[in-house]
């Protein structure tokens, strides 16, 4: 947000809620401001840019909660690899679940870098 108006404390806490999933009517009643107000900052670049860029964490602090997940779910896999019962259940099936999931956010994450990336780079051009 180099050069745009800094956003009050009213702002970052509306922008926040609405990058977690809320309403725009629960995120003016967080901020202590109308909904119209949350519709008019709606408009502001600024506003918009530091939504983005909550979401943005966000989905990064999802991705390293995941890949450690991912850790303890391939130990999961290791063990029922080596398991002489032969039997995989429920764990396998939530150790599988969640190195898909890993996958997928670490693919939106590498997404949402990449497009922080050209904005960043076209907003340095003017564009």
């Amino acid at each position: 947000m180099t050069g745009e108006k800094k956003l009050t404390g009213q702002q970052n806490s509306a922008a926040l809620a609405l990058a977690t999933g809320s309403t725009q009517a629960k995120a003016a009643k967080q901020a202590g401001v109308t909904d119209r107000t949350i519709r008019r900052w709606l408009a502001l670049p600024a506003f918009t840019t530091a939504i983005r860029d909550f979401e943005a964490d966000q989905l990064r602090q999802l991705h390293r909660r995941l890949t450690g997940l991912a850790w303890d779910a391939l130990d999961v896999l290791e063990a029922e690899m080596h398991n002489s019962d032969g039997t995989a259940g429920t764990r396998t099936r939530a150790a599988l679940g969640i190195m898909q999931y890993r996958k997928e956010f670490y693919e939106a994450v590498a997404m949402q870098d990449t497009l922080t990336d050209i904005e960043q780079r076209l907003q340095e051009a003017g564009l």
